[in-house]
């Protein structure tokens, strides 16, 4: 494991145990969530991609660019609930799938966010974009939603204090706070992407992406007593609805990519984030604001025809958004959750470097504990770990991390330890076949599976039946993390020596 600097190869070790005060004041976090993008969509990762990303490659140059770096799960709701809570999914009421659009809350009202986090020490935090973690909807006496009343338990309750967005992707109403803009009445047309009944007057999925980075931007430029007090660092959490369908981009950047409007779509959401970080120079902000960009899980492999497009339409524009890895969103293979995750952070963060650290977006709220110089307490952020000197280029003795777990979207785990790959399922466990245990069984395929992904990145031998004992060992592994209910942070060491062995 390494971290590439220009002059040197550096080997890092950190844990959310213990670690020193930040040596320079809280910088603003500002970070980037897209949606559905995939790891070949980034042109700074992909030397072949159809897709231009300028202002997402600079940020890679002006900071440190991730090669092993996981979601949590390979499909929404599970990611994002093991973002902010720093928890695998599977610790939660939610084993597979995603929310519904009417979904009670995920996270629990109780458990410590890394916005809660954040909040109470000292930041001001807000939340753009794309939820899809449940709220507690008002129902009328025959038990429809009253989107005229009061949105309960979201996001302002879940550590932030100031939201403007989107429930999911195809929702025709915008949030803020704990109320909708505007309550849907019209009829949605019949030629009109999504199942939606009732759309907002005038609602255009083309102005989603707009619309929601010009509220990152106003929030930044222009700090108020209510939400932003500009003594206060601030947390901005904006995950955007791209690339997921609907796939919309703006008349002006159509055609502006090689990979039909799905690249274009791509490439509108880069300049938008061209323009925050124009925002942050203009605001004279810049030095100390760290920014994560990554994505919520692996890509889906249509073009954007129609604002989705048939199903591996986007290989014909010569384009694979999984790069080299096996399978797409939803797998338990490398493409489902393997993804781009970029850091910069001027006053900390050495430019032009590249960590093949194993992270993933759970141990971000370890990192931002030691950002602050806090603790966590005890039962919150149990299977976060602490990446700050990795993103401060430290030269430490060991990996953060020796093992990782993944999972699928339909509730099957892989675990990671450090080459070494198990996979609890004979298929892919999400959208591609074979998906179940059952359609691997009728192909003749068997029921687990190993991989060696330093010698086989794209999964294709499965080594299952030639090392037995590696197979028992991590299958125990797997299984003594899944059903413990301790610290997986402090069984690292536990992990590490048999890893050795």
């Amino acid at each position: 494991m390494k971290t590439i600097l220009t002059t040197s190869l550096t080997t890092l070790l950190f844990s959310n145990i213990g670690f020193a005060q930040a040596s320079v004041s809280k910088p603003n976090i500002i970070f980037i969530m897209a949606d559905d993008i995939g790891y070949g969509d980034i042109s700074c990762y992909n030397q072949d991609s159809k897709t231009s990303t300028p202002n997402i490659d600079q940020l890679a140059q002006d900071g440190m660019r991730f090669t092993d770096a996981h979601s949590v799960a390979a499909l929404s709701s599970p990611s994002r609930y093991g973002l902010l809570t720093g928890r695998y999914s599977f610790r939660s009421r939610l084993k597979s799938g995603v929310l519904g659009k009417n979904a009670d809350p995920l996270i629990e009202a109780n458990r410590l966010t890394v916005g809660k986090l954040l909040q109470q020490n000292g930041y001001n935090t807000a939340c753009f974009g794309k939820w899809h973690l449940g709220v507690t909807w008002t129902r009328d006496n025959d038990g429809n939603i009253d989107l005229s009343k009061q949105i309960k338990n979201g996001p302002i309750t879940r550590g932030f204090d100031y939201y403007f967005g989107i429930n999911m992707n195809n929702s025709a109403f915008f949030i803020e706070n704990d109320m909708a803009v505007e309550v849907p009445s019209v009829p949605k047309p019949p030629e009109m992407y999504g199942n939606e009944e009732l759309i907002c007057d005038g609602w255009k999925y083309e102005n989603l992406l707009p619309t929601l980075s010009n509220k990152v931007i106003e929030y930044i430029k222009n700090p108020d007593e209510q939400y932003r007090n500009s003594d206060k660092p601030f947390f901005i959490y904006y995950a955007a609805n791209t690339v997921h369908t609907p796939i919309a981009p703006v008349d002006e950047f159509k055609g502006s990519s090689k990979a039909h409007l799905y690249g274009d779509f791509i490439q509108q959401f880069d300049w938008e984030i061209g323009r925050i970080l124009e925002t942050l120079e203009e605001e004279n902000i810049t030095e100390n604001t760290l920014i994560i960009f990554t994505s919520d899980n692996g890509p889906m492999h249509w073009d954007g025809t129609n604002m989705q497009g048939p199903l591996n339409s986007i290989f014909k524009y010569d384009h694979n958004p999984s790069y080299i890895f096996r399978g797409k969103k939803s797998d338990i293979h490398e493409a489902g959750h393997r993804i781009p995750f970029i850091v910069r952070w001027p006053a900390q963060t050495p430019k032009n470097t590249v960590s093949d650290e194993l992270i993933s977006h759970v141990d971000f709220m370890a990192t931002c504990a030691a950002i602050i110089g806090e603790n966590l307490p005890a039962g919150a952020g149990e299977d976060s770990h602490n990446f700050l000197p990795v993103f401060k280029g430290e030269k430490l003795e060991k990996p953060v991390r020796n093992y990782l777990i993944n999972i699928s979207g339909g509730g099957k785990l892989a675990l990671r330890m450090g080459n070494w790959k198990f996979i609890e399922a004979g298929g892919s466990g999400g959208f591609t076949a074979p998906k179940s245990d059952a359609e691997a069984e009728a192909l003749g395929l068997p029921p687990i599976q190993l991989y060696n992904l330093e010698d086989d990145i794209g999964e294709t031998i499965n080594l299952q039946d030639k090392y037995p004992e590696k197979l028992a060992e991590m299958r125990a592994i797997l299984d003594s993390i899944r059903f413990s209910s301790s610290n997986s942070v402090a069984n690292n060491e536990i992990y590490t020596e048999k890893l050795s062995q």
